[in-house]
Order: C-alpha cells, then sequence, then structure tokens
C-alpha cells in the first residue's frame, strides 16, 4: 500500500492506519504540568535549599528530560524519530535553562560564554551520552531498567560531570580567578 511521506503512518502493532501527530487529553495535560512545574521550580531563588537553588533548579530540567526521555522509548517509533524527539524535549528545555538557571559560576566569575554554552553542554550532556548509548538502538528497555538507570545518572553520574565540567570551563578560560 502507498503512504505519502508525513501523511499517514501504519501502525506495526496493530496494522490501522493513524495520523502523523497524535494528541490526547493525557499528553496535553502532561505538557502543561510539565511547563507549570519549571515555572514554580524558576521562581526558587539561588539561594534557598542552603545555596543549592540552582542545583534544585537543575534537577527539576533533568527529571523533565529523563520523564519524557522514558516516554520516547517506550513510543514504537523509528530510531530517526526517537532522535528529533530528543532534540524537540532539549530545545524546549533550552530557554528554561537560560532563563533560570543561570551562570554555573557566579556572576563576578564567569564570563558569557559560561552561561550561554556552558549550562546548556552541563545540562544536556549526560542524558544525551546515555540517550545514544543505551536508548538510540531499537531495543527497548523496561520500566524498572530505566528508572534504576536514570536514577544513577542523575545521583551519581550528573555530579562527577558537574564538577569535571567545572574543571573544563576553568581550564578553557570561561571563569575568572
Amino acid at each position: 500500500m502507498y503512504l505519502p511521506e508525513g501523511c499517514i503512518e501504519m501502525d506495526h502493532a496493530t496494522g490501522l492506519l493513524r495520523p502523523p501527530i497524535q494528541y490526547s487529553v493525557g499528553s496535553l495535560l502532561l505538557i502543561t504540568t510539565n511547563v507549570a512545574c519549571l515555572t514554580a521550580i524558576g521562581q526558587i531563588s539561588d539561594h534557598d535549599f542552603a545555596g543549592c537553588g540552582k542545583l534544585f533548579k537543575a534537577y527539576g530540567v533533568l527529571l523533565t528530560i529523563y520523564g519524557w526521555r522514558f516516554l520516547l522509548i517506550q513510543s514504537n517509533v523509528s530510531a530517526r524519530k526517537r532522535w528529533l524527539g530528543l532534540l524537540t524535549i532539549f530545545t524546549c528545555c533550552l530557554p528554561f535553562i537560560l532563563l533560570c538557571i543561570g551562570p554555573m559560576f557566579p556572576e563576578s566569575l564567569g564570563l558569557p560564554p559560561s552561561k550561554w554554552l556552558g549550562v546548556p553542554i552541563w545540562l544536556f550532556a549526560i542524558p544525551f551520552v546515555s540517550f545514544l548509548i543505551f536508548d538510540f538502538n531499537d531495543s527497548c528497555c523496561t520500566q524498572k531498567v530505566y528508572l534504576v538507570r536514570s536514577t544513577l545518572e542523575i545521583l551519581i553520574v550528573f555530579h562527577v560531570w558537574l564538577y569535571a565540567w567545572a574543571l573544563i570551563q576553568w581550564s578553557m578560560g570561561w571563569g575568572r580567578f
């Protein structure tokens, strides 16, 4: 059967035709909830939570990315569409990162590349590499495996990367002494 590119897709699991983009009330509610949560988290001062407000905001972004990434890899779409979905997730989180999280270093110590490049690289690196290693192929993992792996990435790998990336930025001259 001939299907014009991008007009109608065949659901291989059911054999039924469906439009390429389907939004349910649940998915629209999920998008609205994510926007509301990130907006609320964005109101937190950097000095809240014993001076860890910026890290708390970063966790909000990471939980958003990992939540959407799980929905993305559980869907029956091609690797190309998963890749585009991940780029869409990153693009949607970028304004929040630049406007609400701000630079990694205090304003007096950081230079513009630290804010505009450093923080997005800091937050997107671990989910991006993890996606390329584990989720880009066509094999799906179970919910339990994904939850354990994501928890370890956020609690351990992310913090190691935080210190490594800070050192890399200092060595590139993006921070001042």
